[in-house]
């Protein structure tokens, strides 16, 4: 089976969803022998246009194909380059291919998700839309009725929770027998004894995402500064640095602050396997394999009731009200100086996400779909 995943960003750029897509598709071709393809652009998030990226390469056996846009300068009012796709070029990709399956994976690339759909019914090819859905504001609401059209005229729609579900049906009024439930996995961590230099006897209090306004680690580190501890603490910050003015985000003394900037999967990995705690604020959050993947090594959550937070956090998390300071502060300060708890807590979460995110399970859901599509 050949499958075709569509999404702006893809790899050297490594975020939720292209980590997704990474995933999935490596267990596509371990598990099911299938040749897995992601049709893509030549942009890095957010909106950053990469000339020197080549037009095809293959990256862990996905074959990559990033299409032509013009200008080289995109607004920057959206999440994904508003510019220039050309349809003609789209067409083409999907006829030399000639994929069995096409999977959507942004709710955003509305201009390419609609050449997508219209190109593949003239070819009779199945497509599925993984809409991982997020809240729109008043100046993105133009986007309802694309969204609305383009749901309903493929042949699936993926939800990652029930609480996502329900708000496409309101929002899209997609057809309900289009939608299936579907939610990410995680991989599985691997045991490593490792530390990091600069990780020692302190409680660690790991944070990771791209650092920005959306995620709120600026927020989460005021809460920090607030906090009592009976602990030296080290708060690390993950991930690159959208905003110059985080770059001045330092702390010291008894409570320390780090921000690594971008970091390999690997590394990635270690600072979870060091860490105490994991604690992240975003604005909204559609399913957060963060929090997922934190939890499957036995680290406890801090995070506040956003999104569907609520639904994929049912154990080995404290949730506060959305940005209630003082009971988000209480929190860190409970999961720092009770180490019984944070072990407690710990060790719940990592029964349950063992139990119910795996990337095996998710593959083999969307392997079935797929089946029944063709």
């Amino acid at each position: 089976m050949k499958i075709l995943f569509v999404a702006p960003y893809y790899k050297p750029y490594l975020g939720g969803i292209e980590r997704v897509i990474e995933q999935m598709s490596l267990r596509f071709q371990s598990l099911y022998g299938a040749q897995t393809y992601v049709l893509t652009t030549k942009w890095s998030f957010p909106r950053v246009y990469q000339p020197k990226w080549a037009k095809q390469e293959i990256i862990e056996g996905n074959h990559i194909y990033r299409l032509n846009s013009f200008p080289g300068v995109a607004p920057s009012v959206f999440q994904v380059p508003l510019v220039w796709f050309s349809p003609v070029e789209i067409k083409k990709y999907l006829e030399s291919v000639k994929p069995d399956v096409i999977q959507l994976m942004s709710d955003r690339w509305f201009w390419t998700n609609y050449w997508i759909i219209f190109w593949a019914k003239r070819m009779k090819i199945p497509v599925s839309f993984a809409l991982t859905f997020h809240s729109l504001t008043k100046l993105q609401r133009w986007l309802i009725p694309l969204n609305m059209y383009l749901t309903n005229t493929c042949d699936a729609v993926e939800v990652v929770t029930n609480l996502e579900k329900q708000k496409v049906q309101s929002t899209y009024k997609t057809q309900p027998d289009l939608i299936k439930f579907i939610p990410w996995g995680i991989t599985k961590p691997l045991p490593t004894t490792r530390k990091l230099p600069h990780m020692g006897t302190e409680v660690t209090i790991l944070c990771v995402g791209r650092i920005s306004e959306h995620k709120g680690q600026l927020w989460l580190a005021q809460r920090y500064q607030q906090a009592n501890f009976t602990h030296n603490t080290h708060l690390v910050l993950v991930g690159g640095i959208e905003d110059e003015k985080y770059k001045e985000l330092t702390f010291s003394g008894d409570k320390r602050l780090t921000i690594t900037g971008e970091v390999s999967e690997d590394a990635l990995f270690e600072y979870y396997n060091s860490s105490d705690i994991f604690a992240l604020y975003p604005e909204y959050e559609a399913f957060g394999l963060v929090f997922l993947e934190a939890l499957s090594r036995g680290i406890p959550v801090a995070s506040h009731n956003v999104g569907t937070l609520s639904e994929v956090l049912s154990a080995g998390s404290m949730l506060a009200k959305a940005y209630d300071s003082s009971e988000v502060v209480s929190n860190i300060e409970t999961l720092v100086n009770d180490p019984y708890k944070r072990k407690t807590l710990g060790t719940r979460g990592k029964t349950y996400v063992l139990e119910h995110f795996t990337w095996e399970k998710t593959v083999e859901q969307f392997m079935q779909l797929y089946t029944s599509l063709l």
